[in-house]
C-alpha cells in the first residue's frame, strides 16, 4: 500500500485524536475542546514532522571516522548510513520526553478550554508527566520503533509510526490523568 500525499496528511489528523478519544472513553471523560486541541496539534506538527524526520533518518550519512568512535559503530552500516539500530535510536530521540510533554501540554490546553495563559506550573507539570510517561512506555517504544525502523520499508514507516504513536496517544492521555 503506497501512501499518497493526501493520506500522509490525513492519517495523523485522524489517528492521533482517535487515540486520545479512546483514552477519554476508557476514563469516561469526553472533552470536545481536548479533541480539537489534539487535532490542531496533528494538523500543525504531527503531519509533517514525523515523515520529514524518518526521511532524514533514512538518508543520514555521517562523515565521521567511525574507527575513532567505535561505540557508535553498531548504529551505522558499512556505508556510514544509519543501520536499523541507529534509526531505532534516532526515533527514540525524536519521540523524547519533551515531545511527550508537548502532547501533554496540548491536552491540558484542551482541558482548560484553550485558556492560553501559560503558567510555569503547567509547563513543569507537562515536563514531569512527559518524562514519566516516556519512561513508562520505553519498553514498548523500543520494540515498536524497532519494528517500524527495521522491518518496514521507508514508504511504510510513516504509517507504522502513526499507528504506534496513536497507541502512545492513548498512553499519554492516561498518563495525563494518572501521573
Amino acid at each position: 500500500m503506497k501512501l499518497n500525499g493526501f493520506l500522509t496528511k490525513i492519517l495523523p489528523i485522524l489517528l492521533f485524536p482517535i487515540g486520545d478519544l479512546i483514552a477519554q472513553t476508557i476514563l469516561g471523560e469526553f472533552n470536545f475542546y481536548r479533541l480539537i486541541a489534539i487535532m490542531a496539534l496533528a494538523v500543525c506538527f504531527y503531519q509533517w514532522e514525523t515523515p520529514m524526520f524518518f526521511k532524514f533518518l533514512d538518508k543520514y550519512k555521517t562523515n565521521w571516522n567511525l574507527q575513532k568512535f567505535i561505540f557508535l559503530k553498531p548504529l551505522f552500516t558499512e556505508e556510514n548510513k544509519l543501520s536499523w539500530s541507529g534509526r531505532t535510536f534516532g526515533a527514540l530521540l525524536f519521540f523524547n520526553p519533551i515531545w511527550v510533554a508537548r502532547h501533554i501540554y496540548v491536552i491540558s490546553l484542551g482541558e482548560k478550554h484553550f485558556n492560553f495563559v501559560i503558567s510555569i506550573h503547567d509547563i513543569i507539570s507537562s515536563l514531569s508527566i512527559g518524562t514519566k510517561s516516556f519512561i513508562a512506555t520505553l519498553p514498548i517504544a523500543l520494540i515498536g520503533n524497532y519494528i517500524v525502523q527495521a522491518k518496514l520499508p521507508l514508504k511504510h514507516r510513516f504509517l507504522g509510526s502513526v499507528i504506534l504513536t496513536s497507541v502512545f496517544a492513548i498512553a499519554y492521555a492516561l498518563s495525563y490523568k494518572f501521573f
